[in-house]
């Protein structure tokens, strides 16, 4: 996978990161969306959202949560696809909406 995102600093004057990483197995999403809100809650962050969403024409699941970080929270968004045996998880934070959009738009997962 690569990726190269470029953006302004989100409004919080943070700088937007991106991280993806892929691991090995692809869960059913019925399981993600069962056991993703308790990981979430186990890490001492808040699930704000949870949605089914399409990445490269492959069925995924769209997270927003808030994660306690130095006196205040991170906000992240993370897109889970679930394909061709491993799963591909790509993690927003500190985006202004429009470039949140326009990196989620452009994630690409290799067919093997």
């Amino acid at each position: 996978m690569k990726v190269l995102a470029v953006g302004p600093p989100a409004a919080s004057g943070d700088s937007p990161t991106l991280n993806a990483i892929v691991t090995p197995g692809a869960p059913p999403l019925t399981t993600l969306k069962t056991v993703y809100p308790q990981q979430v809650a186990a890490l001492g962050a808040t699930l704000v959202s949870q949605s089914d969403v399409v990445v490269d024409g492959r069925p995924a699941l769209r997270v927003s949560l808030k994660l306690p970080a130095g006196g205040r929270d991170l906000v992240s968004t993370q897109i889970i696809v679930p394909a061709d045996g491993r799963t591909v998880i790509v993690s927003i934070a500190n985006a202004d909406p429009a470039l949140l959009e326009q990196l989620v738009a452009a994630i690409v997962v290799p067919r093997r």
